[in-house]
């Protein structure tokens, strides 16, 4: 990888709401947790379009394949979670034309890329739930979820060495200072 650009998202067109934190905190945690590291930046591409629509991503990278240098390789870094929902995306076949999905598995129930294989078969031909196996990184399983972390927020009880393994702390001091998700 040469670079690594994170594009969040302006309405996820599978949820009815909108974020419940403002575009602006979004970027800012986000860039405060990317501070540290090299080769990785923050597009608005898609925070830049209508609040009304969902952001489609077979939009975003159809934009991102005409900005980019020819001969640029991209590829689409996604959950687990959200691989099993690929088949639901909008022009999913032609997403991984434009930027061949790279699948971080997240779901201890479904680790295995067997097991992953199996579950992708639901909704796709032998062939093509082999090549989502092959798109399968063996990383070490993290035990965080942003549901957890946002529930952990919103209640004063909150458990701070759940929420400090969970998030680091500048992001953290944003949250608790701009008094987010609560």
């Amino acid at each position: 990888m040469d670079w690594l650009v994170y594009i969040p998202a302006a309405r996820s067109p599978f949820k009815q709401h909108r974020p419940l934190a403002s575009d602006q905190d979004r970027l800012d945690m986000l860039a405060a947790a990317l501070a540290p590291y090299e080769r990785v930046s923050i597009s608005t591409l898609e925070l830049s379009r209508s609040p009304d629509q969902p952001s489609y991503t077979v939009d975003t990278l159809k934009e991102i394949q005409r900005r980019a240098d020819p001969g640029c390789t991209l590829r689409l870094l996604i959950g687990e979670d959200q691989a099993r929902d690929f088949h639901n995306w909008k022009s999913s076949d032609q997403i991984i034309q434009l930027a061949e999905p790279v699948v971080l598995m997240r779901d201890k129930d479904c680790a295995s890329r067997e097991s992953f294989e199996l579950e992708m078969r639901q909704h796709w031909s032998r062939g093509q739930s082999q090549q989502w196996r092959t798109r399968a990184l063996d990383l070490p399983l993290m035990d965080v979820s942003a549901t957890r972390i946002r529930h952990l927020l919103a209640h004063k009880e909150n458990d701070q060495t759940e929420l400090k393994s969970a998030l680091c702390q500048v992001v953290l001091d944003i949250i608790q200072e701009r008094k987010l998700y609560q």
